[in-house]
């Protein structure tokens, strides 16, 4: 069935329990991407963020409470975390000196990953504790293109791409 009439949505990310998507939505006319919440039982869209810069990648924390994305905060990136309900202000995790991508939210629900592109070794990743107290930690570094990090369902394992072999291949850290 239909969730939407057709629109330009982009980087769909599925609630834990399946009843909500988060999405980039380009409005008509308009250059910017903001994220917006579609309840898949009711039928309904809610606007998230409503500044006039792009936003994207959401990630739904494990329980399907909070929404950290990538924001834009004044001439820099963040990755930034508020209720998935929309109320109350978000909370900026970690600031972004280059392009950076919010990736993915550890299934205990204490780090969030993300990728940002440095200017000597392409991209790295790293994790933040989303409880937005603490170091963040570099979960890998190198001077390749380091991407697309997924936690493993237990937590254990961080998935990521890299092209350090020469071409796109999955490796695997603790």
């Amino acid at each position: 069935s239909e969730v939407a009439p057709p629109a330009d949505f982009r980087g769909p990310s599925l609630s834990p329990n399946g009843d909500r998507v988060a999405v980039r939505l380009r409005e008509a006319n308009s250059d910017n991407l903001d994220l917006w919440v579609m309840d898949l039982v009711r039928g309904t869209s809610t606007r998230f963020t409503f500044d006039p810069k792009p936003d994207g990648n959401p990630a739904w924390s494990p329980d399907g409470s909070r929404i950290a994305w990538t924001a834009t905060a004044g001439d820099s990136g963040a990755i930034a975390v508020k209720s998935a309900s929309g109320m109350g202000q978000m909370q900026v995790l970690s600031r972004l000196s280059g392009g950076g991508a919010v990736l993915d939210w550890s299934r205990d629900g204490r780090y969030i990953l993300y990728q940002l592109l440095t200017p000597t070794n392409g991209s790295d990743i790293f994790a933040v504790p989303a409880s937005g107290e603490g170091p963040t930690e570099i979960v890998v570094s190198s001077p390749f293109r380091d991407i697309r990090a997924r936690f493993s369902p237990d937590g254990r394992w961080i998935a990521y791409e890299s092209d350090e072999s020469g071409r796109s291949e999955v490796y695997v850290v603790p």
